[in-house]
Protein backbone atom coordinates (compact mmCIF):
# COMPACT_ATOMS: atom_id res chain seq x y z
CA UNK A 1 0.00 0.00 0.00
CA UNK A 2 1.49 3.47 -1.00
CA UNK A 3 2.49 5.44 1.46
CA UNK A 4 -0.02 8.89 1.95
CA UNK A 5 2.04 11.88 1.05
CA UNK A 6 2.98 14.37 3.60
CA UNK A 7 1.94 18.06 2.73
CA UNK A 8 4.07 20.37 4.24
CA UNK A 9 3.55 24.46 4.53
CA UNK A 10 6.37 25.52 6.01
CA UNK A 11 8.72 27.62 3.75
CA UNK A 12 11.70 26.05 1.94
CA UNK A 13 15.07 25.71 4.16
CA UNK A 14 16.75 28.61 2.20
CA UNK A 15 13.77 31.01 3.06
CA UNK A 16 14.33 30.44 6.63
CA UNK A 17 18.30 30.51 7.00
CA UNK A 18 19.13 33.78 4.26
CA UNK A 19 22.31 33.87 3.69
CA UNK A 20 23.89 30.65 4.97
CA UNK A 21 26.18 28.45 2.76
CA UNK A 22 27.95 25.66 4.55
CA UNK A 23 28.92 25.35 8.24
CA UNK A 24 32.51 26.36 8.90
CA UNK A 25 35.26 23.93 8.78
CA UNK A 26 35.95 22.37 12.16
CA UNK A 27 32.63 23.29 13.44
CA UNK A 28 30.44 21.35 16.01
CA UNK A 29 28.07 20.51 13.15
CA UNK A 30 25.59 18.94 15.69
CA UNK A 31 25.89 21.96 18.19
CA UNK A 32 25.24 24.39 14.93
CA UNK A 33 22.52 22.45 13.25
CA UNK A 34 20.72 22.17 16.73
CA UNK A 35 20.89 25.90 16.70
CA UNK A 36 19.42 26.56 13.50
CA UNK A 37 16.78 24.20 13.75
CA UNK A 38 15.74 25.05 16.71
CA UNK A 39 15.31 28.86 15.77
CA UNK A 40 13.41 27.73 12.94
CA UNK A 41 11.16 25.64 14.93
CA UNK A 42 10.43 28.37 17.63
CA UNK A 43 9.22 30.92 15.04
CA UNK A 44 7.28 28.76 12.90
CA UNK A 45 4.99 26.70 15.26
CA UNK A 46 1.05 27.65 14.92
CA UNK A 47 -2.28 27.08 16.78
CA UNK A 48 -2.24 23.31 15.22
CA UNK A 49 0.50 20.89 14.47
CA UNK A 50 2.50 21.09 11.39
CA UNK A 51 4.34 18.79 9.33
CA UNK A 52 8.17 19.66 10.18
CA UNK A 53 10.86 19.06 7.14
CA UNK A 54 11.86 15.62 6.32
CA UNK A 55 15.58 14.53 8.07
CA UNK A 56 16.71 13.95 4.21
CA UNK A 57 15.26 17.27 3.38
CA UNK A 58 17.74 19.28 6.13
CA UNK A 59 20.48 16.79 5.39
CA UNK A 60 21.23 17.82 1.89
CA UNK A 61 20.15 21.61 2.70
CA UNK A 62 22.72 21.60 5.65
CA UNK A 63 25.71 19.20 3.95
CA UNK A 64 25.49 16.81 7.43
CA UNK A 65 24.47 13.31 7.60
CA UNK A 66 21.23 11.79 8.07
CA UNK A 67 22.10 10.50 11.38
CA UNK A 68 23.49 14.37 12.97
CA UNK A 69 19.54 15.13 11.80
CA UNK A 70 18.13 12.32 13.75
CA UNK A 71 20.42 13.29 16.99
CA UNK A 72 19.20 16.61 16.57
CA UNK A 73 15.84 15.91 16.25
CA UNK A 74 15.37 13.76 19.11
CA UNK A 75 16.99 16.55 21.51
CA UNK A 76 14.20 18.72 19.81
CA UNK A 77 11.48 16.12 20.55
CA UNK A 78 12.78 15.91 24.36
CA UNK A 79 12.04 19.79 24.55
CA UNK A 80 8.88 19.65 23.40
CA UNK A 81 9.66 21.32 20.05
CA UNK A 82 9.01 18.41 17.62
CA UNK A 83 6.96 15.51 17.85
CA UNK A 84 7.23 11.86 15.91
CA UNK A 85 4.02 10.42 13.69
CA UNK A 86 3.41 7.37 12.21
CA UNK A 87 4.00 7.18 8.48
CA UNK A 88 7.76 8.49 8.79
CA UNK A 89 6.08 12.46 9.47
CA UNK A 90 7.98 14.54 11.91
CA UNK A 91 5.26 17.31 13.16
CA UNK A 92 5.94 20.87 14.40
CA UNK A 93 4.27 21.22 17.94
CA UNK A 94 1.51 23.44 18.27
CA UNK A 95 1.73 26.86 20.52
CA UNK A 96 0.13 26.62 23.95
CA UNK A 97 -2.56 29.22 23.54
CA UNK A 98 -2.17 31.45 26.92
CA UNK A 99 -5.23 30.75 29.49
CA UNK A 100 -7.18 33.71 29.85
CA UNK A 101 -7.81 34.34 33.67
CA UNK A 102 -11.00 35.56 34.73
CA UNK A 103 -10.51 38.82 36.87
CA UNK A 104 -12.90 39.31 39.80
CA UNK A 105 -12.38 42.79 39.02
CA UNK A 106 -10.32 45.93 38.61
CA UNK A 107 -8.85 48.00 41.59
CA UNK A 108 -8.54 51.85 40.72
CA UNK A 109 -5.35 52.65 42.88
CA UNK A 110 -5.13 56.40 42.83
CA UNK A 111 -1.41 57.70 43.92
CA UNK A 112 0.04 61.28 44.18
CA UNK A 113 3.26 60.84 42.47
CA UNK A 114 5.06 63.27 44.86
CA UNK A 115 4.63 61.21 48.00
CA UNK A 116 5.26 58.03 45.86
CA UNK A 117 8.48 59.52 44.78
CA UNK A 118 9.43 60.72 48.54
CA UNK A 119 8.32 58.22 50.42
CA UNK A 120 9.84 54.97 50.26
CA UNK A 121 6.83 52.99 52.52
CA UNK A 122 4.30 54.32 49.95
CA UNK A 123 6.56 52.38 47.27
CA UNK A 124 6.42 49.40 49.53
CA UNK A 125 2.96 49.47 50.50
CA UNK A 126 1.78 50.05 46.77
CA UNK A 127 3.92 47.35 45.36
CA UNK A 128 2.65 44.85 47.96
CA UNK A 129 -0.77 45.82 47.30
CA UNK A 130 -0.41 45.20 43.95
CA UNK A 131 0.99 41.77 44.15
CA UNK A 132 -1.23 40.69 46.96
CA UNK A 133 -4.50 41.66 44.89
CA UNK A 134 -3.45 40.19 41.63
CA UNK A 135 -2.58 36.50 43.58
CA UNK A 136 -6.40 36.96 44.78
CA UNK A 137 -7.36 37.54 41.06
CA UNK A 138 -7.88 41.35 40.88
CA UNK A 139 -6.71 43.82 38.72
CA UNK A 140 -4.97 46.65 40.18
CA UNK A 141 -4.78 49.60 38.09
CA UNK A 142 -2.31 52.09 39.44
CA UNK A 143 -3.24 55.56 38.50
CA UNK A 144 -0.65 58.80 39.72
CA UNK A 145 -2.00 61.97 39.66
CA UNK A 146 -0.51 65.33 40.55
CA UNK A 147 -1.30 68.09 42.96
CA UNK A 148 -4.92 69.02 42.65
CA UNK A 149 -5.25 67.07 39.84
CA UNK A 150 -7.78 64.79 41.39
CA UNK A 151 -10.02 67.96 42.09
CA UNK A 152 -10.85 68.17 38.44
CA UNK A 153 -13.65 66.34 37.06
CA UNK A 154 -11.47 64.59 34.40
CA UNK A 155 -9.74 62.71 36.61
CA UNK A 156 -13.03 61.21 37.17
CA UNK A 157 -13.57 59.84 33.71
CA UNK A 158 -9.82 59.08 34.00
CA UNK A 159 -10.27 56.64 36.77
CA UNK A 160 -13.59 55.38 35.00
CA UNK A 161 -11.57 54.74 31.46
CA UNK A 162 -10.38 51.82 34.03
CA UNK A 163 -14.05 50.04 34.62
CA UNK A 164 -13.09 49.34 37.83
CA UNK A 165 -15.32 47.39 40.81
CA UNK A 166 -13.19 48.89 43.95
CA UNK A 167 -10.96 52.04 44.25
CA UNK A 168 -8.22 51.68 47.09
CA UNK A 169 -6.71 55.64 48.06
CA UNK A 170 -3.88 55.97 50.58
CA UNK A 171 -4.69 59.27 52.38
CA UNK A 172 -6.38 61.55 50.10
CA UNK A 173 -7.04 65.29 50.61
CA UNK A 174 -10.67 66.08 52.18
CA UNK A 175 -10.72 68.47 49.22
CA UNK A 176 -11.16 64.98 47.03
CA UNK A 177 -14.06 64.06 48.19
CA UNK A 178 -16.43 65.41 45.61
CA UNK A 179 -14.19 63.19 43.56
CA UNK A 180 -14.68 60.14 45.63
CA UNK A 181 -18.55 60.76 45.74
CA UNK A 182 -18.39 61.06 41.78
CA UNK A 183 -16.90 57.85 41.31
CA UNK A 184 -19.55 55.82 44.02
CA UNK A 185 -22.27 57.92 42.64
CA UNK A 186 -20.76 55.50 39.11
CA UNK A 187 -20.82 52.57 41.16
CA UNK A 188 -17.16 52.39 42.37
CA UNK A 189 -17.07 51.13 46.09
CA UNK A 190 -14.60 53.21 48.01
CA UNK A 191 -11.61 52.01 50.20
CA UNK A 192 -9.75 54.51 51.93
CA UNK A 193 -6.41 54.81 54.13
CA UNK A 194 -6.58 57.80 56.30
CA UNK A 195 -5.11 59.16 59.48
CA UNK A 196 -7.65 59.63 62.68
CA UNK A 197 -11.28 59.38 62.06
CA UNK A 198 -12.13 61.81 59.79
CA UNK A 199 -16.03 61.90 58.95
CA UNK A 200 -15.67 62.77 55.91
CA UNK A 201 -14.68 59.60 53.93
CA UNK A 202 -17.56 57.49 53.26
CA UNK A 203 -17.46 53.51 52.72
CA UNK A 204 -14.92 50.79 54.25
CA UNK A 205 -12.05 53.19 55.94
CA UNK A 206 -8.91 51.67 56.95
CA UNK A 207 -7.74 54.02 60.13
CA UNK A 208 -3.70 54.52 60.50
CA UNK A 209 -3.27 55.19 64.20
CA UNK A 210 -0.45 56.64 65.79
CA UNK A 211 -1.29 56.68 69.18
CA UNK A 212 -0.14 54.03 71.01
CA UNK A 213 3.52 54.27 69.58
CA UNK A 214 3.04 57.97 70.00
CA UNK A 215 2.89 57.59 73.77
CA UNK A 216 5.39 55.30 73.83
CA UNK A 217 7.98 57.74 72.90
CA UNK A 218 6.64 60.92 74.87
CA UNK A 219 6.53 58.46 78.05
CA UNK A 220 10.29 57.64 77.25
CA UNK A 221 11.32 61.07 76.72
CA UNK A 222 9.68 62.57 80.16
CA UNK A 223 11.87 59.92 81.38
CA UNK A 224 14.94 60.71 80.35
CA UNK A 225 14.22 64.30 81.46
CA UNK A 226 12.69 66.27 78.72
CA UNK A 227 10.11 68.74 80.04
CA UNK A 228 9.06 70.50 76.86
CA UNK A 229 8.23 69.83 72.93
CA UNK A 230 8.23 71.55 70.26
CA UNK A 231 5.15 70.40 68.03
CA UNK A 232 6.52 71.22 64.32
CA UNK A 233 3.08 71.49 62.00
CA UNK A 234 2.33 73.03 58.33
CA UNK A 235 -1.03 73.62 59.48
CA UNK A 236 -3.19 73.44 62.95
CA UNK A 237 -2.26 70.30 64.78
CA UNK A 238 -4.76 67.61 66.17
CA UNK A 239 -6.18 68.45 69.53
CA UNK A 240 -5.59 65.00 70.66
CA UNK A 241 -1.31 65.64 69.55
CA UNK A 242 -1.32 68.52 72.20
CA UNK A 243 -3.64 65.90 74.27
CA UNK A 244 -1.58 63.62 74.82
CA UNK A 245 1.50 65.17 74.94
CA UNK A 246 -0.22 67.73 77.88
CA UNK A 247 -1.33 64.49 79.93
CA UNK A 248 2.28 63.20 79.96
CA UNK A 249 2.71 66.79 82.24
CA UNK A 250 5.19 67.75 79.61
CA UNK A 251 4.79 71.15 78.41
CA UNK A 252 3.78 71.38 74.75
CA UNK A 253 3.98 74.67 72.42
CA UNK A 254 3.82 75.18 68.82
CA UNK A 255 6.94 75.88 66.94
CA UNK A 256 5.91 78.18 64.11
CA UNK A 257 7.63 78.46 61.07
CA UNK A 258 6.27 81.65 59.96
CA UNK A 259 7.86 83.80 56.61
CA UNK A 260 11.60 82.01 57.30
CA UNK A 261 12.56 79.86 54.72
CA UNK A 262 13.28 75.93 55.80
CA UNK A 263 16.76 76.13 56.27
CA UNK A 264 16.76 79.48 58.66
CA UNK A 265 13.74 78.00 60.44
CA UNK A 266 15.39 74.15 61.45
CA UNK A 267 18.85 76.19 61.95
CA UNK A 268 16.65 77.94 65.03
CA UNK A 269 15.39 75.01 66.50
CA UNK A 270 16.92 72.62 69.29
CA UNK A 271 19.39 75.21 70.94
CA UNK A 272 17.49 74.91 74.51
CA UNK A 273 18.32 71.75 76.80
CA UNK A 274 15.21 69.45 77.86
CA UNK A 275 13.24 70.20 74.82
CA UNK A 276 12.03 67.54 72.20
CA UNK A 277 10.47 68.08 68.66
CA UNK A 278 7.92 66.26 66.82
CA UNK A 279 7.11 65.90 63.37
CA UNK A 280 3.66 64.12 63.44
CA UNK A 281 2.89 65.68 59.33
CA UNK A 282 4.48 63.43 57.15
CA UNK A 283 4.20 65.54 54.28
CA UNK A 284 5.90 67.93 56.37
CA UNK A 285 8.46 65.54 57.18
CA UNK A 286 9.22 65.42 53.63
CA UNK A 287 8.75 68.90 53.01
CA UNK A 288 12.09 69.52 55.30
CA UNK A 289 14.34 66.94 53.88
CA UNK A 290 13.69 68.28 50.15
CA UNK A 291 13.99 71.96 51.15
CA UNK A 292 16.68 72.07 53.87
CA UNK A 293 18.21 68.22 54.45
CA UNK A 294 21.13 69.79 55.87
CA UNK A 295 19.33 71.81 58.36
CA UNK A 296 16.84 68.85 59.20
CA UNK A 297 19.93 66.63 59.81
CA UNK A 298 21.50 68.81 61.85
CA UNK A 299 18.45 69.34 64.16
CA UNK A 300 18.40 65.41 64.77
CA UNK A 301 21.89 65.10 65.85
CA UNK A 302 21.13 67.77 68.18
CA UNK A 303 18.13 67.27 69.97
CA UNK A 304 15.62 64.61 70.33
CA UNK A 305 13.17 64.27 67.38
CA UNK A 306 10.25 62.28 66.37
CA UNK A 307 9.43 61.72 62.85
CA UNK A 308 6.19 60.83 61.49
CA UNK A 309 7.15 58.31 58.80
CA UNK A 310 10.77 56.74 57.72
CA UNK A 311 12.79 58.90 55.10
CA UNK A 312 16.77 58.64 54.07
CA UNK A 313 18.47 61.44 53.24
CA UNK A 314 21.70 62.60 51.03
CA UNK A 315 24.72 60.15 51.68
CA UNK A 316 26.69 64.07 51.41
CA UNK A 317 25.53 65.32 54.56
CA UNK A 318 27.82 64.06 57.30
CA UNK A 319 27.25 61.81 60.30
CA UNK A 320 23.84 60.95 60.30
CA UNK A 321 21.54 61.74 63.38
CA UNK A 322 19.08 59.10 65.21
CA UNK A 323 15.71 60.27 65.32
CA UNK A 324 13.00 58.42 66.71
CA UNK A 325 9.96 57.11 63.76
CA UNK A 326 6.56 56.03 63.93
CA UNK A 327 6.34 53.22 61.50
CA UNK A 328 3.89 51.36 59.89
CA UNK A 329 3.48 47.82 58.84
CA UNK A 330 2.53 48.57 55.28
CA UNK A 331 3.49 44.99 53.84
CA UNK A 332 1.27 43.77 56.66
CA UNK A 333 -1.35 46.69 56.09
CA UNK A 334 -1.40 45.62 51.76
CA UNK A 335 -2.08 41.92 53.07
CA UNK A 336 -5.17 42.42 55.01
CA UNK A 337 -6.64 44.92 52.77
CA UNK A 338 -6.31 42.33 50.00
CA UNK A 339 -7.61 39.57 52.37
CA UNK A 340 -10.37 41.48 53.54
CA UNK A 341 -11.89 42.31 49.80
CA UNK A 342 -10.62 38.43 48.81
CA UNK A 343 -13.16 37.27 51.19
CA UNK A 344 -16.02 40.32 51.19
CA UNK A 345 -15.68 41.80 54.80
CA UNK A 346 -14.10 44.79 53.35
CA UNK A 347 -17.78 45.68 52.68
CA UNK A 348 -19.05 43.82 56.18
CA UNK A 349 -20.79 46.03 59.09
CA UNK A 350 -17.37 45.27 61.05
CA UNK A 351 -16.14 48.65 62.29
CA UNK A 352 -13.19 50.18 60.58
CA UNK A 353 -10.21 48.25 60.66
CA UNK A 354 -7.06 50.42 62.42
CA UNK A 355 -3.47 50.25 62.47
CA UNK A 356 -1.26 51.44 65.03
CA UNK A 357 2.15 52.65 64.20
CA UNK A 358 4.89 51.21 65.95
CA UNK A 359 7.78 53.98 67.49
CA UNK A 360 10.86 52.82 67.05
CA UNK A 361 13.59 54.60 69.05
CA UNK A 362 16.95 55.88 67.87
CA UNK A 363 17.36 54.86 64.36
CA UNK A 364 20.02 56.06 62.05
CA UNK A 365 19.38 58.42 59.37
CA UNK A 366 20.33 56.40 56.34
CA UNK A 367 21.75 57.33 52.77
CA UNK A 368 19.35 55.49 49.96
CA UNK A 369 18.86 52.70 52.28
CA UNK A 370 15.21 50.92 53.32
CA UNK A 371 14.41 51.93 56.73
CA UNK A 372 11.53 49.30 56.44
Amino acid sequence: MARKPIHRELPPLAEQTPGFRRFARGANKTFELEKQLRQIAERSRRKSPTPFYAMHEVADFFGVTVSTVGRVYRRLEKDGLLVPRRGSATELTALKPLRRVAHRGVVAIPIWLPGFLIFETWRVFFVELEEQLRRHNFVASLIFYRYEEELQPAFVQRVLLHNPEYFIWLMPLTTAVPTMEMLTDKGVRPIVLTKGGDPAFHGQRYLLRIEQGFRRCLATWKAHGIASVRLVCSQGPEDSIIGWVRETGMECQLAIRGKMGWSEYLDGLGREQGVGFLFTDDFLVGTCFSEAASAMASLIRRAPVLLATPLAIPPDLGKPGQPDWLSYDWKAIARRIAHDLDTGRVFSAAPPTAFEAEWKPQIPLTGGRSLE
